[in-house]
């Protein structure tokens, strides 16, 4: 038998106060596409990197919004603001929700603002890996230190 230690934090990461390079390895799902503004984004990447340990890997997963079911909401926040049309706002029940609609080279430039260095980017939807973001329903960065 294997006697295995783990340990899971769940947090606001950009407030958490987590120990530098204490960790194997960092998960995020669904959360960097609920994050207002690149520099809270990169900050968000920079805190992940700052935790995990040398050569460990983050894996983080943002929503592809860039699908034919969210068309109308582009365009209501394309009437509001042409800067800022990937911010959507996206109803769920009674409560609308802030998203960031990421595009793939966006994600690469904000990789590339980062403290992190290699990334792989991976598209998926509920069954298979996809060659390219047109029918992903997610991305997923995978980062290393």
């Amino acid at each position: 038998s294997v006697n295995c230690q783990k340990t899971f934090v769940c947090s606001n990461f950009l407030d958490a106060k987590l120990r530098a390079n204490s960790f194997d390895s960092i998960f995020s799902v669904a959360c960097l596409h609920h994050i207002h503004g690149f520099w809270n984004r990169l900050a968000f990447l920079n805190a992940i990197y700052d935790c995990l340990k040398p050569n460990s890997t983050a894996c983080v997963s943002v929503w592809n919004l860039w699908q034919p079911r969210y068309a109308k909401n582009f365009k209501q926040a394309a009437k509001k603001s042409l800067f800022a049309r990937r911010d959507l706002n996206i109803k769920f029940g009674q409560t609308a929700r802030y998203y960031h609609a990421f595009g793939f080279w966006e994600l690469k430039f904000l990789v590339f603002c980062s403290k992190f260095r290699a990334c792989d980017i991976l598209f998926v939807d509920k069954q298979q890996y996809l060659p390219s973001q047109k029918n992903s329903h997610n991305m997923i960065l995978i980062l290393n230190k």
